[in-house]
Parts: structure tokens; C-alpha cells; sequence
């Protein structure tokens, strides 16, 4: 058993909730084939499942981050940070980010790039891509 309650923490800005949607149901509907192996991401004992995943669904309040959101971050097994320059600039993406890495877990930090996300910058504007 997991000592995770959430197999994994989504990070994204609000600009890119869309896809932070359908990349969060795509990951919990998600089956590992049993032929890897058997797999327990977090304490809801769903084997070979990513489930539970933590998505916000609001606005984070100005200031430090919500409890509920530090909580869950600690609680995560893993973070998912979804890129793109919304994210980039979103201070709160940062936020969770610092966040997550001070739990000690850097190996546990993994990138999505949102697929409407520039793949290259657009005249040497490096910060309008991922």
C-alpha cells in the first residue's frame, strides 16, 4: 500500500484548465497493464490505476498557498507540472513547484506539455515557448 493519498498533483495555470481536465481524466481512466507488473500509486488501493489525481478547481487566493493546496501537494506521490507560457508565468505553478521539491522528491516531478503550447519561440521570444 501507497503512503500517498493522491497518486499524483497536477500543476497548471488557469489559462490551461481545458487541458489540465481531459489530461486529469485521461490519467485516472488510465489502466497499467498487468503485464508490468502490479502497481499501487497511492492509499485508495485501486492497483495499476493513477487514482486518486489532485486537480484544483478554483483560483488559489492571493498570498501563500491554501492549506488545502499544501496539504495536497505533501499528500501527492507525484507532481505533474502541465508547460506552457501560461505556466510559465503563473507565479503559482512556481509556487507549487518550490513546494513540491522541498518535500525532498525532485525525482518525482514530471512535464507535460499542453498540446496548444509552442513547441518553439516565436522571433527569439523564448518565454512564449515550452
Amino acid at each position: 500500500m501507497s503512503e500517498f493519498r493522491y497518486a499524483a498533483f497536477i500543476s497548471y495555470s488557469s489559462m490551461d484548465a481545458a487541458f489540465a481536465r481531459r489530461l486529469h481524466r485521461a490519467l485516472e481512466h488510465y489502466a497499467i497493464p498487468g503485464a508490468l507488473g502490479s502497481f499501487t500509486f497511492s492509499s485508495a488501493n485501486k492497483p495499476n490505476r493513477l487514482y486518486p489525481i489532485f486537480r484544483d478547481r478554483e483560483e488559489l487566493p492571493a498570498g501563500d498557498l491554501s492549506e488545502a493546496i499544501t496539504d495536497a501537494l505533501q499528500s501527492a506521490g507525484a507532481l505533474i507540472v502541465v508547460c506552457s507560457p501560461n505556466a510559465a508565468k503563473s507565479k503559482w505553478v512556481n509556487k507549487e513547484i518550490e513546494h513540491f521539491l522541498a518535500t525532498g522528491r525532485r525525482d518525482r516531478i514530471f512535464a507535460i506539455i499542453a498540446d496548444d503550447a509552442p513547441l518553439q519561440a516565436a522571433r527569439g521570444d523564448s518565454a512564449q515557448a515550452c
